[in-house]
């Protein structure tokens, strides 16, 4: 059931009196008995007891399902299992489940015991409850990178979940939070950087050679998702050198994130940001990609290549079963129009040439399927997606290579996780309040693995890396620090002086630091490195030498970005605004002196001048629109207008009415059949309908 705490596997022996016995899947038995012919001999399989043996053949540190697995997949003399094709198949799917249930039961235990909330509330009430433990703090584990973060609980707005939610932390690799981070980091360059220049997506192609070499005799490539997973990964690590050696200029940021098809290929989505002078022109971009087949008889490998990897379909009237066919109609709007010249778009991609076979377009011909019969089909430039010559002829494979334009498709396209398919049953009387929040439920409830993610995340290759490095910097009031503790050591926790932050840290760091207090908080990881031992900024040893002398002084291009924070949130929100026009600020009160004369966080605010004209609002608007969708910016809208009374709402709504209504414009085109619409009163009014009822 959907939300509801995933039980561990109901695994049942029948013993040979007949009588019936649970086990564990850590059982050492397990992977013989559902396994009998990989195993034939009953071999015993992984149990927590196992330890690894160190070089000199002493005992070291426990073995982990991932060592012993990863181990038992590679390649040697008489390993039989890389031979069982499908079933091959079902055991990385089946011990990769045995691996993600181990670590989120593991997370799920330890919030049983570990609690959390601020120094101050822990301090105050244990005073209040006469140094009672049990009646202090929430059963919620958030990670340390948000420390002083947005209030996560917030978001639920029923205090009858407080202490009942199930936290899966950012920490854990692939989850929600997880992917949140990796989006907020890719924002992070949208804002220091702009827009990002190149959008790529490359696809594993099962016929590569060094794929076939490495099969076994009669084996087809999906029978070793394996060996796929290996290839795929130094092609895509060659790609990144390519692209890192200034292919197609200087890169100033790159993010990519691996994905897993259901047939059993992975691919990879990868934006990269390029220095000013390297940006490509508008009339240039026929010189970097291409939508085109190319001229046989001039460059037949790289027409071969093209027919066999970049055309789309065909689909429409000549393949109404094609997956792409939504209500009769290609999603991916194909056949794409003819054009004698490319031509920026309203929005996303830019329309590219696509020249007719009368105005010297080239054709090429494709086998396909049309009733039951293989056929051959000759095909236009209408059907070629995107590509750079460049690359298709380096990696032989499907590598779509656009201009990028539209900034949240992209980041939230590059981040958009795991594919799930979930349903939920509930009663007319059940009040959806009543129920424990579980996000490792949610998250491990109806998740698909395929044995291409299985055996990519055995092998532990990276799923996502991005450059340069994001450093999340904390927000949050004096003594607001976040506390873990248990029911032992609540007491000792609250007696220690609250824990050092990013923001404390900051405010220790420009007390004896003349550089650092002409830096603002979100300048200091260009200049200083985060010592997560210590809690300490120290000045960075590597990266461009900004000030000489026996201290110099070192650059890098490492972002800082300041967790966002809800106006309603008082003087929190009104701290992250001073911390973004104030430098070198010692302590919380210098931060809210003005003038010589301290101030409350609200009233510094206004006396610089931050809170004039609803200045403060329309920041806070337009940094939520390079990231969040129409919904969730009509849902902060909302807040603006109840808890924050704007001087001129009108003002708010005419600045930003088309972004707030994005989600219905997309809507009306299509439904009108005309990705090329404009917004309209219809469009705008339904908007401002969705606002009305936004809570």
């Amino acid at each position: 059931m959907y939300n509801e705490p995933t039980e561990p596997r109901n695994i049942v022996l029948k013993l040979r009196d007949g009588a019936l016995k649970g086990i564990s899947e850590l059982h050492a038995s397990y992977d013989a008995l559902q396994y009998p012919i990989v195993f034939p001999y009953g071999t015993d399989g992984y149990t927590i007891h196992l330890v690894a043996r160190t070089a000199t053949g002493k005992d070291g540190q426990k073995l982990t399902q991932l060592q012993y697995y990863s181990y038992h997949i590679m390649v040697k003399e008489g390993n039989h299992i890389l031979q069982m094709r499908r079933l091959f198949q079902q055991f990385l799917v089946d011990v990769y489940s045995k691996i993600e249930a181990e670590r989120l039961g593991f997370i799920r235990r330890e919030q049983k015991t570990l609690l959390a909330d601020n120094y101050g509330n822990l301090r105050d009430s244990l005073m209040a409850s006469d140094g009672d433990p049990r009646n202090v703090g929430q059963r919620v584990v958030l990670p340390a990178t948000y420390t002083g973060g947005p209030s996560l609980m917030a978001s639920d707005g029923d205090p009858r979940n407080v202490g009942q939610r199930v936290v899966l932390p950012a920490t854990y690799t692939g989850g929600p939070r997880w992917m949140h981070e990796r989006q907020s980091d890719a924002m992070a360059y949208v804002r220091c950087m702009g827009r990002p220049d190149f959008f790529i997506t490359m696809t594993t192609n099962p016929k590569w050679v060094e794929v076939q070499q490495n099969l076994l005799p009669g084996q087809e490539a999906h029978d070793r998702p394996d060996t796929i997973a290996r290839v795929f990964r130094q092609k895509h690590t060659k790609l990144m050198e390519l692209l890192k050696k200034r292919a197609f200029g200087t890169m100033r940021a790159f993010l990519y994130t691996i994905e897993y098809q259901k047939h059993g290929l992975p691919h990879a989505h990868i934006f990269i940001c390029v220095a000013p002078e390297d940006k490509v022109k508008p009339e240039k971009i026929d010189m970097v990609i291409s939508a085109e087949i190319p001229d046989k008889e001039q460059d037949p490998e790289l027409h071969m290549m093209v027919m066999a990897h970049m055309i789309h379909g065909p689909c429409g009237n000549l393949n109404q079963n094609s997956p792409c066919m939504k209500g009769r109609k290609c999603s991916k709007d194909f056949p794409k129009p003819f054009l004698q010249s490319t031509e920026q778009g309203n929005d996303s991609y830019p329309k590219y040439r696509h020249l007719k076979p009368e105005d010297c377009g080239y054709t090429g011909e494709i086998k396909m399927r049309q009733q039951g019969k293989r056929v051959v089909q000759v095909v236009t430039n209408q059907w070629v997606v995107p590509y750079n010559p460049f690359l298709l002829c380096q990696f032989n494979c499907h590598i779509n290579f656009e201009i990028c334009s539209s900034i949240k498709y992209i980041t939230k396209y590059v981040t958009k996780g795991t594919d799930q398919a979930v349903f939920e049953l509930q009663r007319a009387n059940e009040e959806a309040g009543n129920r424990q929040v579980d996000e490792v439920a949610k998250f491990q409830n109806a998740r698909y693995v395929g044995s291409s993610e299985a055996v990519w995340r055995i092998l532990e290759h990276p799923i996502s890396e991005h450059f340069p490095p994001v450093i999340g910097l904390a927000v949050h009031l004096e003594n607001g620090q976040r506390v873990y503790f248990n029911m032992d050591n609540a007491i000792q926790r609250a007696e220690r002086p609250p824990p050092a932050t990013t923001l404390t840290a900051f405010f220790d760091l420009c007390n004896p630091d003349d550089f650092a207090k002409m830096l603002k908080y979100h300048e200091v990881p260009e200049y200083y490195t985060w010592d997560k031992t210590h809690k300490r900024w120290t000045r960075r040893k590597q990266g461009e030498v900004v000030v000489e002398g026996p201290h110099a002084i070192r650059k890098t291009p490492a972002i800082g970005r300041i967790y966002s924070i809800s106006p309603r949130q008082g003087d929190c929100y009104y701290i992250r605004l001073l911390l973004t026009e104030v430098c070198g600020p010692s302590s919380f009160a210098a931060l809210r002196t003005v003038d010589g004369q301290e101030l409350s966080f609200r009233e510094a605010c206004l006396a610089l001048g931050l809170l004039e004209n609803d200045q403060h609002l329309h920041l806070a608007m337009d940094e939520a629109s390079i990231s969040q969708s129409a919904p969730n910016l009509r849902s902060l809208m909302a807040v603006i207008l109840t808890a924050c009374f704007p001087s001129n709402p009108r003002t708010l709504w005419d600045k930003f009415h088309e972004i707030l209504s994005e989600d219905y414009l997309f809507q009306h085109r299509h439904n009108v059949d005309n990705p090329a619409d404009d917004y309209n009163e219809h469009i705008y009014n339904l908007a401002l309908c969705s606002l009305s009822k936004t809570r």
